[in-house]
């Protein structure tokens, strides 16, 4: 039996899924390509992974955000109607977005995290809709990202190593991010956090 379904949107990043929540409305399409197109600009990885509903499933204390079939590779774009966009098959989340009220200004440290499906992730919250707020919530997005996570090299081994049992399909895709180049940039603290998963 597959997983139930969420209201969400999914990109991928880098190595990195970002699972995008909101009620209808508030901007979750916007932000997943806004970031999609930043990412490429930036010559990063970048896909959407799935747009308006999310298959989400805990697998070795992880998240996995697949689209329903009827959906992949689909985005529904204001003004344009469903149109097809590059699209990866599955990703780790490793940020939850949600959007709708501002967050806080000096957010409680409980606030920045969330459980889904029973894994705890980094959380932001951002207001949706409107430029600014796009702007704002991809810069943060971005920054978040940079500072959270592992190099591609973790994510390209843990299928093969059935830490992370993902279908054939897609560890391809996962081995091929960053052109299966470890990074170098890591902090020791965390390319040992690497090594441990990978």
């Amino acid at each position: 039996m597959s997983a139930p379904t969420v209201h969400a949107s999914v990109v991928v990043i880098d190595e990195a899924g970002v699972l995008i929540r909101g009620a209808s409305g508030a901007g979750k399409t916007t932000l997943a390509l806004a970031l999609v197109r930043e990412a490429a600009r930036d010559g990063r990885f970048a896909r959407l992974v799935a747009d308006d509903r999310a298959r989400l499933t805990a697998v070795n204390g992880r998240l996995v955000a697949e689209a329903p079939e009827a959906i992949a590779g689909l985005a529904e774009v204001r003004g344009l109607g469903v149109v097809a966009e590059a699209c990866c098959p599955a990703a780790i989340v490793r940020l939850v977005v949600d959007l709708g009220a501002a967050g806080p200004r000096s957010p409680e440290a409980a606030e920045l995290r969330t459980a889904v499906e029973g894994v705890t992730l980094p959380r932001l919250q951002v207001a949706g809709n409107g430029s600014g707020g796009l702007v704002l919530a991809c810069q943060t997005v971005f920054r978040m990202l940079s500072h959270a996570g592992c190099g591609g090299s973790a994510l390209a081994f843990a299928p093969q190593h059935e830490k992370l049992p993902l279908p054939a399909p897609s560890a391809p895709l996962f081995r091929s991010i960053r052109d299966g180049q470890p990074r170098d940039d890591l902090d020791p603290e965390r390319k040992q956090a690497c090594a441990e998963t990978a």
